[in-house]
């Protein structure tokens, strides 16, 4: 009797755990309302998502200005300093026209461009080094201007582009897939089955 049951109750029991979980999910899943645009774009626009949507890079930049005049001489500075910058999608700008609901009823959300959203110069590690003659020096004294000042300005203006330059700012593709491999499952697992072009 004992064999009987090890051999058919056990299976068979098992078939009929198994068959009552995937009836307890699939009516969770048909009583899930399905979540509206509207809803998507808020939980899009929240601030946890931002860490999502973004990269930090860090990274020297050195900026060198030379400016020469037949009549007061020669004036030029270099400097350097450690750029903490935030590239990404800023999803403060997406819209219901960026959101559609495919046949499936998954969401397809289209980014728009990457952007740079913060640029920060850390000031501890800012050095300028400056060289003018002396009739350049007097000049910007009278003015009340200063090279050192004129460097500083130009910097975080500047810091963007060379980032771009040198390559450092990841492609958009690279992010797209980011947000698809981390940001997709978060989402779906709070009802929000959604896909990043």
């Amino acid at each position: 009797m004992l064999k009987r049951w090890y051999k058919y109750g056990i299976p068979t029991l098992i078939l009929l755990l198994g068959l009552a979980a995937g009836g307890l999910w699939y009516c969770r899943q048909a009583g899930r309302p399905e979540v509206s645009i509207h809803e998507a774009l808020q939980v899009l626009r929240s601030e946890e998502m931002k860490f999502l949507v973004l990269r930090k890079v860090i990274s020297t930049v050195v900026l060198e200005q030379r400016d020469y005049n037949w009549f007061w001489g020669a004036r030029e500075g270099v400097a350097l300093a450690e750029v903490e910058l935030f590239y990404g999608f800023d999803l403060s700008r997406i819209s219901e026209q960026d959101l559609k609901r495919t046949a499936e009823g998954t969401l397809e959300l289209t980014l728009p461009e990457p952007e740079v959203l913060s640029c920060a110069v850390d000031l501890g590690t800012l050095r300028i080094f400056t060289r003018q003659s002396a009739l350049s020096f007097w000049r910007d004294q009278l003015l009340d201007s200063s090279l050192k000042q004129e460097l500083q300005q130009r910097f975080a203006r500047t810091a963007a582009r060379r980032f771009r330059e040198r390559g450092q700012l990841p492609e958009r593709a690279e992010l797209v897939a980011r947000l698809n491999q981390w940001a997709g499952p978060r989402l779906a697992a709070l009802g929000i089955p959604i896909h990043f072009n």
